[in-house]
């Protein structure tokens, strides 16, 4: 046994009952207060099951929306597949109808160069009433064929459709202004003027060396023209035209080229009226060691040619 005082034992007495008359006020309140947080989390859980549902009907709907525009997607994959063979299809089919077209227009064309040959045959070409078309489909050709080519492979493709049909359009040109009344309608209609300035603008643009034939038949039409009054006025005040002639004389090595660029300038130094210019434009493009070099040339016509052009040159200095 334990002694205990009894001072002690009346205070863990009073003690003891002090407890038993507080523990309910005390675990009553926290009863009280779990409750209600146990209810506030019960609301709290309640509406995160109601968002839940929400997200989860939400999420079906958007997986819904998905599924469609899957399909979607794969009809259009399809219907681009689809396209894009069609457009192979249509694309195979207009090459074939161009390359078909540009044979068809090289057969042509070569045919009618040869009959152009008669200027009876070019007289029945100028009264068609399709005559206005053929200047500006074969401008509009020519210029496009230049431009089409690679800047460093502008040359002539002997056996290409593309290249005959270009060839045989040029070719027309030159015979149509080969006669009397070709120039005359050339130099009369807005087409015909075009044209020259086409060809113009080609010989500017064409590299030394390069499309020779095509070129050749363009200073065979430029000198053609230049026997008509007017087309000879015409060329000689084209800006430059006797420093591309120049140019042409000095950068090719063909003889044929070479004479029609002697030829032509030979020809403007006819027009009165620019004679000394041309002389004069002659001479400063044009050394006279290369002048006679051409004179001494082993190719009779460009010799020919260039010893002309050399006496009408003293002969227009003397005057001066």
């Amino acid at each position: 046994f334990v002694k205990v005082q009894q001072q002690k034992l009346q205070k863990l007495v009073t003690e003891t009952m002090q407890l038993k008359a507080l523990l309910p006020k005390v675990v009553h309140g926290d009863i009280l207060h779990a409750t209600t947080k146990l209810r506030h989390l019960e609301m709290v859980l309640e509406d995160r099951d109601k968002e839940v549902e929400k997200l989860r009907l939400d999420c079906e709907h958007l997986r819904a929306k998905l599924d469609i525009a899957l399909g979607d997607c794969q009809k259009e994959k399809e219907d681009k597949l689809k396209a894009r063979r069609q457009l192979s299809d249509a694309q195979r089919q207009l090459e074939q109808q161009a390359d078909f077209c540009t044979s068809l227009g090289a057969v042509v064309c070569t045919l009618l160069w040869r009959v152009s040959r008669s200027e009876a045959s070019v007289q029945a070409i100028l009264v068609g009433c399709k005559v206005k078309e053929f200047f500006t489909l074969a401008s509009q050709t020519v210029e496009s064929y230049v431009k089409s080519m690679p800047g460093d492979f502008k040359t002539e493709d002997a056996g290409g459709d593309e290249s005959q049909f270009v060839l045989a359009m040029a070719g027309i040109v030159t015979n149509i202004a080969a006669t009397a009344c070709g120039r005359e309608y050339l130099m009369s209609m807005p087409g015909g003027k075009t044209i020259l300035d086409v060809f113009l603008q080609i010989l500017m643009e064409l590299s030394t060396g390069q499309c020779i034939k095509f070129k050749t038949l363009i200073l065979m039409t430029l000198y053609n023209v230049s026997i008509n009054t007017s087309g000879l006025l015409y060329l000689a005040e084209k800006q430059g035209m006797v420093k591309l002639l120049c140019w042409l004389l000095e950068g090719e090595q063909d003889a044929e080229l070479r004479c029609h660029a002697l030829r032509l300038i030979q020809s403007l130094l006819l027009e009165p009226g620019t004679s000394q210019e041309v002389a004069d434009g002659v001479r400063s493009c044009l050394p006279e060691h290369f002048l006679q070099s051409l004179v001494a040339n082993r190719h009779v016509e460009l010799r020919d040619a260039a010893k002309e052009l050399h006496e009408d040159l003293q002969a227009i200095h003397i005057k001066a």
